[in-house]
C-alpha cells in the first residue's frame, strides 16, 4: 500500500511539473528579445565586414587552429566569407521581424557556428553563448507575435507561449551568471587580478582614469562582479530586489563595454537580462504591444493547460538533456589537475570571462633523429599576432601546431622527425615560468580529453 501511495504521489508530482512547463506565459518579453537578438547579430555582423575583419581574421591568415574533431571545416574564399557575414546581416534581421523565422534561426545558427569552428585561437565565451541562443531560438516559438510570420499567417498569432520556452532561455542566461560567479573565487580575482592591471592601462580614460588606476579600485570591481555574478539570477526573481538588480546589471555591463573591447556581448547580456523581467512587461511600457484587453491565460485561472502529451514528455527529456550538458561542461576542469587558467584544460565552455591576462614567448626545436640535424621554428613567421599570442599561452594550440610542423618536415622529406617545444608563460602578470615540457617530444604526443602530462605544473608565485 505505501509503495502504491508513493508512485502514486510520484505521478502526480511529474504531472505538476509536466503541467506547469506546458503551461502558457505571455509572449511579450519573448518578442523583444527576439527583436533585439536579431538586431544585435546583424549589426556584429555588419561590423565585421565595414571594419575589414572578415578577411583578416579568416582569409588573411594562412594558417588556423581547428577545435578537436572538426580539422575538416576550413573557411571560404575572401567572397565567400564576405557573403556569409553579408547573410548572417540578413538572417539577423530575419529573426528580428521574424521572417520565415524558423528556417531564419536554424540558418544563423549554422552560420554561427561554422565561423566558431574555423578558428579555436579565435574563441570567446560570447561567441559560444551566440551559438548557443541561436541554437535554442531555432525550436522556441517566438513569432507568434509581432512578426511577419504572424502576419502572413493569422492562425500563427498567439499572445502566449508554454512556460518551457521562456524558462530554458531563463536558464541559460542564468547558468552564464552562476559559473562566471564560481569561476571567481580563486585566489588571483579575490586579490584583484587581473582587473587592477587592465584597470591601470585604463588610466588615461577622462574623469575617471585616475580612479581606475586605484589598486582599491581593481578590488572593488573584482569582488563587485563576484557577487553580481553569483546573485544576480535569485534576485532577478525576487519582485523585491528584481528592479534595482537589473538597473545595476545594465550598469555593469555598460561599464564592461565603455572599458574593455568584447564586442557584442555587455548589449547582448542585457537584452537577455529583460528575460527575466515579468514576461508582459513590454506591455506595460507599450513597447511594441498595446495592453492586454482580455485576461490572459497565465494569469486567468479558468484557463487551465492542457494535459500533457506523449510528444511533450519527449521534448521534457530533451531539455533535461540539455541542461544537464550545459552543467557538467563548465564543472569539467575541476577534474583536470593544476590550476585551469594555467593548464587551460576544461577552460572552454565554462563561463571563464576575463579571469586571467597570460603573455607568453614560444619557439620550437626539430630534430631529424636518422642525420641528427636540428632547426629552429620561429611560429611567429606565419601566424598573425593575435594567432602567435594565444599560441605561446595555450598548450592545446602549442601541440596542434607541432603537428602541423611534423607533417611539413615530413613533406620536404625528413621522417619520424621530432618536435619540442621551448615556451615560457606569465600568468596574471607573475614571473614567466616553463608552460610545456621542452623533452616532450610532441609530434609523438596525441592530442585526447584526457589530462596532458607534457603540461608542467604551475609553481606558486606571488602576483606583483
Amino acid at each position: 500500500m505505501r509503495t502504491r501511495t508513493t508512485e502514486n504521489q510520484s505521478a502526480s508530482s511529474d504531472q505538476r511539473i509536466e503541467t506547469a512547463l506546458f503551461a502558457p506565459v505571455d509572449i511579450a518579453s519573448l518578442v523583444v528579445f527576439r527583436v533585439s537578438f536579431g538586431f544585435l547579430l546583424a549589426q556584429s555582423a555588419w561590423t565585421h565586414l565595414k571594419d575589414g575583419r572578415v578577411y583578416t581574421l579568416f582569409v588573411e591568415p594562412t594558417v588556423h587552429f581547428h577545435y578537436f574533431g572538426f580539422s575538416w571545416i576550413k573557411p571560404l574564399s575572401h567572397a565567400g566569407m564576405s557573403l556569409l557575414f553579408a547573410a548572417i546581416v540578413a538572417l539577423g534581421i530575419a529573426v528580428a521581424v521574424g521572417a520565415f523565422y524558423r528556417c531564419s534561426a536554424a540558418l544563423l545558427c549554422l552560420a554561427h557556428v561554422y565561423v566558431f569552428l574555423l578558428d579555436q585561437a579565435r574563441y570567446l565565451n560570447h561567441e559560444y553563448l551566440i551559438c548557443l541562443l541561436a541554437f535554442l531560438m531555432t525550436f522556441i516559438p517566438a513569432h507568434r507575435a509581432m512578426s511577419l510570420d504572424a502576419r502572413w499567417r493569422p492562425k500563427l498569432q498567439r499572445d502566449d507561449i508554454p512556460q518551457w520556452a521562456l524558462g530554458l532561455l531563463r536558464t541559460q542566461i542564468g547558468l552564464v551568471y552562476f559559473f562566471a560567479g564560481v569561476a571567481k573565487i580563486n585566489p588571483d580575482w579575490l586579490s584583484g587580478q587581473p582587473l587592477t592591471m587592465w584597470l591601470q592601462s585604463r588610466s588615461g580614460v577622462p574623469v575617471v582614469g585616475p580612479w581606475l588606476a586605484m589598486p582599491s579600485a581593481g578590488l572593488a570591481f573584482s569582488y563587485a562582479g563576484l557577487v553580481l555574478d553569483l546573485f544576480a539570477v535569485p534576485l532577478l526573481m525576487m519582485g523585491r530586489t528584481r528592479a534595482w538588480i537589473f538597473a545595476t546589471l545594465v550598469l555593469f555591463h555598460g561599464i564592461n563595454a565603455a572599458l574593455f573591447r568584447i564586442g557584442v556581448f555587455p548589449w547582448l547580456m542585457i537584452a537577455a537580462t529583460t528575460l527575466f523581467l515579468p514576461p508582459g512587461w513590454p506591455r506595460r511600457v507599450r513597447l511594441f504591444f498595446c495592453a492586454h484587453t482580455t485576461p490572459h491565460a497565465a494569469n486567468n485561472p479558468s484557463v487551465i493547460a492542457p494535459q500533457t502529451t506523449r510528444r511533450q514528455r519527449l521534448w521534457m527529456l530533451a531539455i533535461s538533456a540539455y541542461v544537464t550538458l550545459q552543467i557538467a561542461l563548465p564543472l569539467r576542469h575541476f577534474f583536470y589537475p593544476g590550476p585551469v587558467h594555467w593548464t587551460e584544460e576544461g577552460h572552454k565552455y565554462a563561463w571563464h570571462m576575463k579571469l586571467r591576462r597570460k603573455r607568453g614567448r614560444i619557439h620550437y626545436r626539430v630534430r631529424d633523429p636518422g642525420s641528427e640535424r636540428q632547426w629552429i621554428v620561429n611560429p611567429g613567421a606565419e601566424l598573425h599576432d593575435w594567432q602567435l599570442r594565444k599560441l605561446a599561452t595555450r598548450p592545446e594550440l602549442i601541440l596542434q601546431h607541432a603537428h602541423r610542423i611534423a607533417r611539413r618536415f615530413s613533406a620536404r622529406g625528413v621522417e619520424d622527425v621530432e618536435v619540442y617545444a621551448e615556451s615560457h608563460a606569465s600568468l596574471n602578470g607573475r614571473r614567466p615560468q616553463r608552460l610545456v615540457a621542452s623533452d616532450v617530444d610532441l609530434a609523438k604526443t596525441k592530442d585526447s580529453f584526457s589530462p596532458a602530462p607534457w603540461i608542467v605544473p604551475f609553481k606558486p608565485a606571488p602576483l606583483p
